[in-house]
């Protein structure tokens, strides 16, 4: 028998079969034998392999704390989950998780989101996630500097709820060949915060699309920032639980939508289908505030109509 290996870099065979893993990556491995052969893919990789929940949630709790060098996870199989993880207090910690083209989904008749993580910079690739319950959420990012990264093949699914809850001090980022469906939830509550719920657009699809500003007793809010056009449309809500008037807006309006290496045109604008102002208790309703574009600023602005009052 004759072994061959197409990605020496990768892998080596000796001749009794023997594999030898080198570096991360793909090779093809050849038997040949009296005219015949038979191939054999060999993946190499140093992610920790997951197969139960139990599992994932050690595999959170034991990751590196190292920016330069993340722990690597790769799910072997699908499953229901309830994943609570991170204190403020805890070193930050680094994920890349590759879903291996399985589901994770809400543990069934749970009140508890998908994955709540706090203190963690997650990167996801490869991997469906969702919720069948409208009043959970798949992922939520509590404070603060928590992180989400949707990479490639990454989706979150919950088409008439939420998608990802983001709280202040965080942020989500949608890379090329992620896609949500469902509402993201941008959240301010700290008085004279300018740390709000981030989210930046970079790429991939977004159906069912609602971004919710839900803010309560700030004075600023963080915008969504589009490197590129949005290619779905999307509703625009504003909710806050105490009354509010005209004079808290600043002046211009809030920006909700801001470009970054884009320009905004017209066309972004009227990408927002409707606008809901869901306030308690408050003068400020849809039909007195407005949604303008602002050249000046490369931004798209929330503000009271000038004959409102």
């Amino acid at each position: 028998v004759t072994w061959n290996s197409d990605k020496t870099t990768v892998v080596t065979v000796d001749q009794n079969g023997k594999v030898n893993a080198l570096t991360e990556g793909t090779a093809t491995v050849t038997a040949t034998a009296g005219g015949k052969s038979a191939t054999c893919v060999v993946t190499v990789s140093d992610a920790v392999i997951i197969n139960a929940p139990e599992q994932l949630q050690v595999a959170f709790e034991d990751a590196s704390s190292n920016p330069d060098s993340p722990t690597k996870i790769r799910l072997g199989a699908g499953f229901e989950l309830e994943l609570c993880y991170g204190e403020t207090s805890d070193p930050h910690r680094y994920i890349e998780l590759d879903g291996g083209g399985f589901t994770l989904s809400n543990v069934t008749g749970s009140e508890s989101d998908v994955v709540t993580i706090e203190s963690t910079t997650l990167k996801l690739s490869n991997i469906k996630m969702n919720t069948t319950d409208d009043s959970n959420c798949v992922i939520a990012l509590y404070p603060t500097n928590t992180k989400l990264i949707l990479g490639s093949g990454a989706k979150l699914d919950n088409p008439t709820g939420r998608a990802v809850y983001v709280f202040e001090g965080c942020q989500l980022i949608m890379d090329e060949g992620s896609s949500v469906n469902g509402r993201i939830v941008l959240q301010t509550n700290k008085y004279n915060s300018d740390e709000g719920g981030i989210f930046f657009y970079k790429g991939g699809t977004w159906e069912n699309a609602e971004l919710m500003f839900s803010y309560d007793n700030a004075s600023t809010l963080m915008p969504m920032t589009l490197t590129k056009a949005l290619a779905n449309p999307y509703k625009l809500t504003f909710v806050a639980q105490w009354s509010m008037q005209p004079s808290y807006f600043p002046e211009g309006g809030f920006t909700v939508v801001k470009g970054d290496g884009y320009t905004l045109t017209q066309l972004d604008l009227e990408k927002i289908t409707s606008l809901e102002m869901d306030v308690a208790d408050s003068s400020v309703t849809s039909e007195n505030c407005e949604l303008v574009l602002d050249t000046a600023e490369n931004a798209i602005k929330l503000r009271i109509k000038a004959t409102a009052y």
